[in-house]
């Protein structure tokens, strides 16, 4: 039980993480709204955020599954926006010359290119 919840947490707040990151990451204006909130909210400890959490989700597997997510969703969404806001417009310009649509273009290069 205990793998499956952490599985849980992992695979949500990853995929929060990349997808928020991305979204937001795109857009200078909610890079400026979300960016200090971001960074507020990750700035709390985790033991701070548990009781808070367990208040609205009560004892139980939903409460360790959000805690997980919570934890590694906001390292990930970080790195994400960041890795999306600073890429070399020469990159951008040459997905366009291959054809790269916008979402393929977020995907293979802004986001791939970063991790590697």
């Amino acid at each position: 039980m205990r793998r499956s919840v952490l599985f849980s947490g992992y695979l949500i707040g990853s995929v929060l993480g990349v997808f928020l990151g991305a979204v937001i990451g795109e857009n200078e204006t909610g890079r400026e709204i979300f960016n200090p909130i971001a960074n507020f909210i990750r700035s709390i400890p985790s033991a701070a955020k548990v009781p808070v959490i367990m208040a609205i989700l009560g004892i139980g597997t939903a409460t360790r599954v959000t805690a997980v997510s919570l934890a590694v969703m906001f390292p990930v969404f970080m790195a994400t926006m960041r890795a999306v806001a600073v890429t070399d417009e020469k990159l951008l310009e040459l997905s366009k010359l291959m054809g790269y649509g916008r979402i393929r273009s977020l995907v293979m290069i802004r986001v791939t290119c970063r991790y590697r």
